[in-house]
């Protein structure tokens, strides 16, 4: 699962769904925000990323003007084996001016979640 800006909100806690949990191989998302308002209860999706049970990456631009990366180390905490939180260089929050740099962290987050899965089910 995927998804950027609100769509990283509610791809989050889409993740977090019982009927959805054990169907995903991964969830990548990318300038997550620190409330999604588009659900009911509204969620605050960094608060909701231990339920995720799948490799989980989050790329988050270094100047993000919602959560910028720092911010989200601070809420994120530590990388785990599952869990990886990518500062990216960007203009803003859709990583303006550093498209090419997202796409590549975005092949490479995608390359992690697959061999986090093969490594899982040996």
């Amino acid at each position: 699962m995927t998804g950027l800006s609100r769509g990283a909100g509610l791809g989050v806690v889409g993740a977090t769904r019982p009927e959805l949990r054990r169907r995903l191989s991964g969830v990548l998302v990318m300038g997550l925000t620190a409330g999604e308002n588009n659900v009911r209860p509204a969620a605050a999706p960094f608060t909701l990323l231990g339920q995720i049970d799948c490799p989980l990456v989050i790329l988050q631009s270094t100047v993000d003007r919602h959560v910028p990366a720092a911010e989200a180390r601070r809420l994120f905490g530590p990388d785990t084996p599952w869990r990886r939180l990518v500062a990216v260089e960007g203009d803003g929050h859709t990583f303006g001016g550093h498209r090419d740099e997202l796409f590549k962290q975005v092949e490479a987050a995608v390359d992690w979640i697959r061999r986090q899965r093969a490594e899982a089910a040996r």
